[in-house]
């Protein structure tokens, strides 16, 4: 089985879902961060995305990926 994917950041109403089922993992999926384009529709029994979702409140932890600089060589 496949697992599924968790989310890249911690903060949203737990259990929370809009009028048509769809979590916070959907609007993570479908919506660009900040939720400009579905955050403030569909609402559910605990109100928008925007007020559950951390990917649309802009609280998400960005994902940040380092990588190593070579140290420089001088000559001789």
């Amino acid at each position: 089985p496949t697992p599924k994917p968790t989310s890249p950041c911690t903060g949203n109403t737990p259990d929370w879902v809009d009028e048509d089922g769809d979590g916070c993992e959907w609007y993570e999926s479908y919506d660009s961060p900040g939720c400009s384009f579905f955050g403030d529709e569909y609402e559910g029994t605990m109100g928008v995305a925007n007020d559950n979702c951390c990917y649309c409140t802009g609280t998400a932890a960005p994902v940040v990926t380092l990588s190593p600089t070579p140290f420089p060589s001088y000559p001789p």
